[in-house]
C-alpha cells in the first residue's frame, strides 16, 4: 500500500552527519510504502554512490562550495541562434516558471519557495556589475551545465538546445539586464476563449486574498502599486492595479487572460502553469475588490479573537536589536501605507479604501501587544470576515519573530504607552 508521504526535505537537520552508507541504502532500496523507487533496479552501484555523494555535498553539509568556474568553454562561446522577441521570450518564461522560479523566484531575486537553506544561495540576477559583462554564451552555459556542487540541475538533460536558449534569453533580457525601453505586451484574448467563457465566474474574495499574498504580493505589493520588494527591480515595472484604465477598460475576461498567460516582455508569470482556474478567478476577485474598484467594509470589529487577547509575546522581547530589525521591516514594508510617523499618511495609502490606519490614534493607541499582533498577523477584514482591506495578513509573508519585531517597533513609533502607565 502506498501512502501519501511527501518527498523528504534533504536539508532537514535530521539528515546531517549521517554516514554516506545510509544515503546509499535509501537510494538503493527506496522507502517502503512511498513512491520512492528502488533505484538499484535501474541504476548501477557506481551511479548510486555518485548520487549519494551529490546529495551529501549539495544539501546536507550546508556549506557553500566556492569553486572556480573557469572560462567560458569555446563550444558555448557563441551568440544566441534564437531571435529575441516577445514570442520567444514568452517561451523562455514558460520554461522558467515551470522549472526555475521555485529556487530563483518569479523576479529572479533568488528568493523562490525552495531557496531557503541552499548554500550557495540561488543568485540574484539583478546585479549589473556581475552580469553586465556576460555574453549570450555565458547564460546558455550556466543553464545547460549548471555549476559544480549546486542544487541547480544540468538542464541539458531535460531540454533541447533551442529550449535552453529560450530560457537563457528570458533570464538575460527580462530578469537580469532588461532593455530600459521595453514595453509590456498584453496578451490578446482569442475569439475561442471569448466564446467559451461568455459569462466569467465570480471568484471568492477571501480565498483570492490568500492567493494574492502568496503569489502576487512580492511584485504588486500590498497597496497594489507595483511596490512589492521584487517589483522595484523589474523592467517594465509591475502593473499599478489602481490604474483607472483597469477599471474603465479591462473586462473580467481581459484580467483573467492576463493572469493566465502573463504579460509579454515582463516577468509577469504565466499563472495557468501554477494556479488552478479557480485560484486565478479568486485572485482577480480580490484584486478587483481591493484595488480596481475598492469599497469600505460596512463594519470592522476591533475585538480580537480570544487567542490574541492579552497574548504573550514570549519568547520575543522588545530588545534593542529586535527593535532595530522591526524598524527595517517597517521601513521596507509598512511605511508606504502607514507613513514615516505611523499616521496613515504613506504615499500609496490615498487610493485605498479604507485608507491606512493612523496608529497614533484609537483603537491602536489604546491597544495592547496582543491586539497589535492580531492586526499584523491576520490583517484587517470587515463585515464578519468577508470584506478584506489592503492591510495584509502578514503571516503569509513574515515569520512569527518578524511579526513581533515590527509590532514592537511600530508601537514605539506610534508612542503607545504600556497599559500600566496609561491614565
Amino acid at each position: 500500500m502506498i501512502n501519501n508521504a511527501r518527498p523528504a526535505d534533504l536539508r532537514q537537520e535530521r539528515f546531517r552527519n549521517l554516514p554516506s552508507s545510509f544515503d546509499f541504502w535509501r537510494i538503493s532500496e527506496g522507502v517502503p510504502g512511498t513512491v520512492m523507487p528502488r533505484w538499484k533496479e535501474s541504476l548501477s552501484q557506481r551511479d548510486r554512490w555518485l548520487v549519494a555523494l551529490f546529495v551529501q555535498k549539495a544539501y546536507m553539509d550546508m556549506a557553500p562550495h566556492l569553486t572556480d568556474e573557469g572560462d567560458l568553454p569555446p563550444k558555448f562561446d557563441k551568440a544566441s541562434p534564437v531571435d529575441v522577441s516577445p514570442e520567444t521570450l514568452d517561451i523562455g518564461k514558460a520554461i522558467f516558471v515551470g522549472n526555475c522560479q521555485f529556487c530563483h523566484g518569479y523576479g529572479g531575486r533568488g528568493n523562490g519557495v525552495d531557496a531557503a537553506g541552499l548554500l550557495p544561495a540561488p543568485p540574484d540576477f539583478h546585479d549589473p556589475e556581475l552580469y553586465g559583462p556576460w555574453k549570450d554564451g555565458d547564460w546558455y552555459w550556466r543553464v545547460s551545465e549548471s555549476l559544480p556542487l549546486r542544487a541547480m540541475p544540468k538542464w541539458h538533460t531535460w531540454f533541447d538546445e533551442t529550449q535552453l536558449w529560450y530560457v537563457a534569453n528570458y533570464v538575460h533580457h527580462v530578469l537580469s539586464l532588461p532593455d530600459p525601453k521595453a514595453e509590456p505586451v498584453d496578451p490578446i484574448v482569442p475569439a475561442r476563449v471569448k466564446k467559451a467563457i461568455p459569462n466569467p465566474p465570480k471568484g471568492h474574495v477571501m480565498r483570492g486574498r490568500a492567493v494574492y499574498l502568496k503569489r502576487c504580493w512580492m511584485c504588486h505589493g500590498d497597496a497594489g502599486r507595483g511596490e512589492g520588494p521584487d517589483g522595484e527591480f523589474l523592467v517594465p515595472a509591475p502593473a499599478d492595479l489602481t490604474d483607472p484604465d483597469l477599471k474603465n477598460k479591462a473586462t473580467d475576461l481581459d484580467l483573467y487572460w492576463r493572469v493566465s498567460e502573463g504579460i509579454g516582455n515582463t516577468a509577469m508569470p504565466i499563472w495557468r502553469l501554477l494556479l488552478s482556474e479557480e485560484e486565478r478567478w479568486d485572485a482577480i476577485a480580490y484584486v478587483k475588490a481591493t484595488f480596481i474598484n475598492p469599497s469600505e467594509p460596512a463594519e470592522v470589529s476591533d475585538e480580537p479573537p480570544v487567542e490574541y487577547q492579552a497574548l504573550d509575546s514570549a519568547p520575543y522581547s522588545a530588545a534593542p536589536d529586535a527593535l532595530a530589525r522591526g524598524q527595517l521591516t517597517y521601513r521596507r514594508l509598512c511605511v508606504n501605507c502607514h507613513g514615516a510617523k505611523a499616521k496613515g499618511d504613506g504615499e500609496f495609502g490615498g487610493k485605498l479604501l479604507p485608507t491606512p490606519a493612523n496608529l497614533t490614534e484609537p483603537p491602536a493607541s489604546e491597544a495592547d501587544e496582543g491586539w497589535w499582533y492580531w492586526r499584523v498577523d491576520r490583517g484587517v477584514v470587515g463585515d464578519k470576515n468577508t470584506h478584506p482591506t489592503a492591510m495584509p495578513a502578514w503571516r503569509y509573508i513574515l515569520t512569527e519573530q518578524e511579526r513581533w519585531e515590527v509590532v514592537f517597533y511600530a508601537r514605539q513609533l506610534a508612542e503607545v504607552k504600556p497599559a500600566e502607565v496609561r491614565p
